[in-house]
């Protein structure tokens, strides 16, 4: 994969959120993305920026780049904390379950709409998710 260094974005509150979709939506329409494609990575971002204010202590960061693999464009978030970890990731990505008292849909609803998804965490040391969005073909 080729790609420039990410964009950061360090997550201070829920007011970061707005810019976080402005900076995802131009990245994407400028290099193809569909409208589907545009609105499935804005909602990844924002939740991403969302979990990150809910739970993480420190190190609250969001990457953001576009990478070209093979011809294919694909918009890459990064979410990076210094929380407290997850000590069950598979029971937190299921649809309902929340440490915060919301309606836990956040961690599933990434994985759902990302077309490449990781998640790796450890208690005491924080979390990282890796959500991609794949645009076309551009050549």
């Amino acid at each position: 994969m080729l790609a420039q260094a990410h964009n950061s974005y360090s997550i201070t509150d829920d007011s970061l959120t707005g810019e976080l979709r402005r900076a995802v939506r131009d990245l994407a329409a400028e290099h193809g993305f569909t409208t589907e494609g545009i609105g499935k990575a804005e909602i990844i971002v924002s939740e991403l920026a969302s979990n990150l204010v809910k739970h993480a202590i420190s190190g609250r960061e969001i990457l953001i780049n576009l990478l070209d693999d093979g011809g294919i464009n694909a918009l890459e978030m990064i979410s990076l904390d210094s929380g407290p970890g997850i000590a069950d990731t598979r029971k937190m990505l299921q649809d309902g379950v929340s440490t915060a008292g919301t309606l836990g849909g956040g961690l599933g609803a990434i994985r759902r709409l990302s077309d490449e998804f990781e998640i790796h965490s450890r208690i005491g040391r924080g979390t990282a998710i890796l959500s991609r969005v794949l645009a076309k073909r551009t050549g």
